[in-house]
């Protein structure tokens, strides 16, 4: 795979794989050779030609209709699925905290697993068959935010968490005295707490990745 290649694949990675886009992909890189072939008979060297064709189309936002028409019950309810699995996921990551100072989670877990299972189920029972349109970029830019949001949170939650766990030892020359597992435990769970968060940008990153599938083709 040369740069050119490289390039228009980078540019399609997160498109839908249709025959649209891969008429796209294939037209777009002829083009960008074509641009290339032109600068390099007009005396450019081969490094300089290729970067002022990769210029010539850095993004394919513009150029693909993202509205999809989906199936659009079917798709709420394959995210209530996926909710109801992460709550689950949630619950279960809770478990390990029993003994420690965040056993109430296990319980806002559980709560939370029979809540989504009684929405997945009335999704079940209940959903009309529906069609509407959805964005594709609008649900990858949210997958995209999720994880900068989350990132952020994670980074100032773990920090904070190590400033206050070892800030006197640091700063007053109070050692940190940690006697036996259970204590290693705890001050684990501190930074494990925050961690468990992540289950909501896996959540919108599975809805990202659900709706291609619900595409109603015609």
């Amino acid at each position: 795979m040369n740069e050119l290649e490289r390039h228009v694949e980078k540019l399609f990675r997160h498109q839908p794989d249709t025959p649209e886009t891969q008429e796209l992909r294939e037209e777009i890189l002829s083009n960008l050779q074509a641009k290339r072939e032109d600068l390099l008979a007009q005396g450019m060297d081969e490094r300089a030609a290729t970067e002022a064709a990769k210029r010539d189309i850095p993004s394919v936002d513009g150029l693909i209709d993202d509205q999809q028409t989906t199936n659009v019950e079917r798709y709420r309810m394959a995210c209530a699925q996926t909710v109801w699995l992460h709550c689950i996921l949630f619950w279960i990551g809770t478990l390990p905290l029993l003994f420690t100072g965040y056993g109430w989670l296990g319980t806002v877990g559980l709560g939370l697993s029979v809540l989504s299972g009684v929405g997945y189920l009335l999704f079940w029972l209940l959903h009309p068959v529906m069609q509407g349109t959805r964005s594709l970029a609008g649900a990858r830019r949210r997958k995209s935010m999720a994880w900068r949001i989350w990132g952020v949170f994670y980074a100032v939650a773990a920090l904070s968490v190590a400033a206050m766990t070892f800030g006197s030892n640091l700063w007053y020359g109070t050692p940190v005295t940690i006697e036996g597992p259970y204590q290693w435990a705890v001050m684990a769970s501190r930074f494990y707490v925050p961690l468990l968060t992540v289950l909501i940008p896996l959540t919108v990153s599975r809805f990202a990745a659900l709706l291609p599938q619900y595409r109603v083709e015609g």
